[in-house]
Order: C-alpha cells, then structure tokens, then sequence
C-alpha cells in the first residue's frame, strides 16, 4: 500500500486518498478525543471544508474531518 503521507501517520489519524474527474482528495480523519496538528508536505493544497490554502499544516479538532484538493 503506497503512502500518502511523506512522514509517520500519528495514531489516531485515518488517511485515504480519492481521485475523480481528474481531481486529487486526500481525506484525514482524527479519530482521537483531542486536537491533532499534521505538519507534512503532502498536506498541501485547498481544504475543502474550511477553503484554507494548506502548505503543509493542518490542525483537526478531536473527532474533526480535512478534505484536501491536492
């Protein structure tokens, strides 16, 4: 299985990738009950959800869901 993450996967944290209509998701879920900080160069494009530009850090809330546009 390839990854999708340059660094470590925290525990903790669900990471898949998506592709459509020749668009590149990257989806991270933070399954833990606290805020998780991902500094990583994939994390690097628009979060779908918030509309941040992202070059290489997200923050998660506890439970929270990223949705990247690579």
């Amino acid at each position: 299985m390839p990854r999708l993450l340059v660094g470590e996967i925290p525990e903790g944290l669900e990471v898949t990738a998506r592709s459509a209509e020749g668009r590149r998701y990257l989806f991270l879920l933070n399954h833990r009950g606290e805020e998780m900080e991902i500094n990583d160069p994939a994390v690097c494009g628009r979060e779908l959800l918030s509309g941040e530009a992202l070059t290489g850090k997200l923050r998660l809330p506890p439970l929270g869901v990223g949705i990247i546009e690579l």
